[in-house]
């Protein structure tokens, strides 16, 4: 077997796939019908490849309307450089592509560390044990956004964390937007220091949207 597949014993309808060499695990709630947001029913968890403070990583697949509030209200611009930083497997990008296609001025760019590849090939294996047209459904939009955000005719994949991508002196000062919606910031122990890094990246008159939730409240970047 290409990847070890595992039935959860405690959460009901939970399928896993587990790569052992990566500690990619590719997560499956095979009730679509259940109360989990769309984002939930597909993701994947990465054990400490990425040295945050959790000890792991959760990567999802957001449909834009599980978003911020203002990324949803945005009005996209195909003339504007948008960056996107840990999107995961995110709706923000594929849906900038599939909207403005050859009309974007400037390449979108996803600054993001996770294995793309990987989580492509995990996908598309685990296609063969869903007896769901829902899920199938699921699965094949993830894996059409992966190909759009590994097409470098139409993304600018950089694939690191981000204070390794703000060393690259051609990536500063060129964003309009950037988006950081449970992304870098999430994880951090120190997100205004994340916050920090990413305005690194914004035109003077460009806009960061994030939001960081923690038991002491909610914090945005132009209020913290």
């Amino acid at each position: 077997m290409k990847y070890n597949k595992i039935i959860d014993p405690i959460v009901k309808g939970l399928l896993k796939f587990l790569d052992k060499d990566s500690g990619y695990t590719l997560n499956i709630h095979q009730d679509i019908r259940s109360e989990n947001l769309a984002f939930q029913h597909i993701s994947f968890d990465v054990e400490d490849n990425f040295k945050f403070p959790n000890n792991s990583m959760w990567i999802t697949g957001r449909n834009l309307i599980d978003y911020d509030p203002k990324v949803i209200e945005l009005i996209l611009n195909p003339e504007l450089q948008y960056i996107d930083v840990g999107a995961g497997i995110g709706e923000f990008i594929p849906r900038l592509v599939r909207t403005f296609d050859s009309r974007l001025i400037h390449k979108p760019i996803i600054i993001e560390p996770a294995d793309y590849e990987l989580m492509l090939d995990m996908l598309d294996y685990s296609k063969r044990f869903l007896n769901e047209r829902a899920l199938s459904d699921r699965v094949n939009e993830l894996i059409d956004r992966i190909n759009i955000i590994l097409n470098s005719n139409k993304v600018t994949l950089i694939n690191k964390s981000l204070e390794n991508a703000v060393k690259e002196q051609e990536l500063l000062g060129i964003a309009d937007v950037i988006i950081d919606n449970a992304g870098a910031s999430h994880y951090a122990n120190d997100f205004k220091y994340i916050w920090d890094l990413e305005k690194k990246l914004l035109k003077p008159n460009g806009i960061l949207l994030s939001e960081v939730v923690k038991s002491s409240g909610v914090y945005y970047p132009n209020s913290s």
